[in-house]
């Protein structure tokens, strides 16, 4: 506390008034204010002194300033920031002749003051006065009371939610950096807030109760650029999922100021996951199975192609395949693609079921309901074992069905005791299980 300076006979006080042009901010947002000083005193004292503001400053108690946005707003004066916390504002005038703000004249400064996210609901502005005298005898002890006073002004703390944006990839390749890359955006009131400095950290989340949680790697806490954006890297170093399967992203802050938690899209993580142009080919191993698989895809310009095992489900014709454990391949993506499917299967998996040694593996197929194909039997189903291609080619047999063409070209047993199916596919953009 400063304690005001006791007036005698010889010393009257005079009065100030000052007036601050924000009695709010928002903390985190940088907001312009005015502060004004008016000399309030009426008339010279009993010794024919008349009293004058002759300098003042402006405190801020929290807060930062850009100095190149403060200036004083009345000619003739000059205002100075002070380097260090607390801000500090001085005023003089700009000639040292001048005696300064003559009784019922004001001299005003402008800023832009950014009070820092958390600081609290309330800051103060205090001004001080220091007074000047036209009396010539040099004592000059006129004093203003009181000298200093202090204004409230509210700060206030947004609820600042989380989104991801742009929205996570569908689709990403195991143990690689998202290509996106991740990011969250802070928002206040479904409206993009550019403040930065706030903590975001991505958790794995399970897409449902029973299903398994990412392993991830990399990136996971940062905190949001000027854009109100927390950015997890890049596409070359960033977040990644080190686990095959399909999974979510939580992002939370440990702020006060936000609000919930925000949770991705699935994200299906595959073995192989890559861009092609007219042509490519990829090749994936099940580590339970042993079985690979090698894609070749053809199209016009560029596509996406996804292949991998370990994904999690089981088609239902799965058990006419063999006794298990089951495996199955995925493929999809590359929607209006064609392309075949080199299928090997390991000596474990044919001898699992009785031949008379010539190739026998059958392939049960897994594929949407609106992409079904023509299984052993004849019938149009979503999930059954593949027939055998015609002459080369797809069978439709199924009168009246929209059929995928899909069926095993050929089989082939080899020296070990491994027996390779291939099948031809007209889609390879349907998500698929075989």
């Amino acid at each position: 506390m400063v304690a005001a300076a006791t007036p005698t006979s010889e010393s009257p006080s005079g009065t100030y008034s000052a007036a601050v042009s924000a009695s709010s901010v928002q903390a985190g947002v940088a907001t312009p204010i005015t502060v004004t000083l008016t000399n309030g005193v009426a008339s010279a004292n009993d010794e024919g002194s008349t009293l004058y503001i002759g300098s003042a400053t402006v405190t801020m108690t929290v807060g930062e300033l850009a100095p190149s946005a403060v200036s004083a707003t009345t000619p003739g004066w000059v205002a100075t920031l002070a380097s260090g916390t607390p801000a500090v504002v001085t005023l003089t005038p700009s000639s040292t002749t001048d005696p300064g703000v003559a009784p019922g004249a004001s001299v005003s400064v402008g800023f832009i003051l950014t009070v820092p996210v958390g600081s609290g609901s309330h800051i103060a502005i205090t001004t001080d006065a220091t007074p000047s005298s036209t009396q010539s005898d040099g004592d000059f002890d006129d004093v203003f009371t009181p000298a200093m006073q202090s204004f409230p002004i509210s700060v206030l703390e947004p609820s600042y939610t989380l989104g991801f944006s742009p929205a996570v990839p569908a689709v990403v390749q195991e143990s690689q950096a998202f290509c996106g890359p991740v990011s969250v955006q802070l928002y206040q009131a479904g409206t993009r807030a550019a403040v930065s400095g706030i903590p975001v950290e991505i958790t794995g989340a399970a897409v449902s109760p029973s299903a398994a949680l990412p392993d991830l790697a990399g990136t996971s806490t940062v905190s949001t650029n000027s854009e109100g954006l927390a950015v997890f890297g890049d596409c070359s170093s960033g977040t990644q999922i080190d686990n095959l399967g399909t999974f979510a992203l939580q992002a939370t802050s440990s702020s006060p100021l936000v609000v919930g938690a925000v949770t991705s899209e699935p994200i299906m993580v595959l073995q192989s996951y890559t861009t092609c142009t007219d042509t490519c080919s990829v090749t994936v191993t099940s580590a339970t199975t042993g079985v690979s698989a090698t894609i070749k895809a053809t199209g016009k310009g560029k596509f996406n192609l996804g292949a991998s095992f370990g994904e999690g489900l089981t088609p239902a014709c799965a058990s006419q395949v063999n006794p298990g454990p089951w495996d199955p391949l995925f493929v999809g993506e590359a929607s209006g693609v064609s392309g075949t499917v080199t299928m090997t299967f390991p000596k474990e998996i044919v001898n699992t079921q009785a031949n008379s040694g010539r190739p026998h593996m059958q392939v049960c197929a897994h594929t949407s309901t609106s992409q079904e194909f023509q299984a052993i039997g004849g019938g149009a189903t979503a999930d059954g074992l593949v027939a055998d291609c015609v002459n080369g080619t797809y069978p439709y047999n199924v009168q009246g069905t929209n059929l995928l063409g899909l069926c095993v070209q050929s089989r082939a047993k080899g020296s070990l005791g491994h027996e390779t199916v291939v099948l031809q596919v007209s889609n390879l953009g349907d998500p698929s299980f075989w």
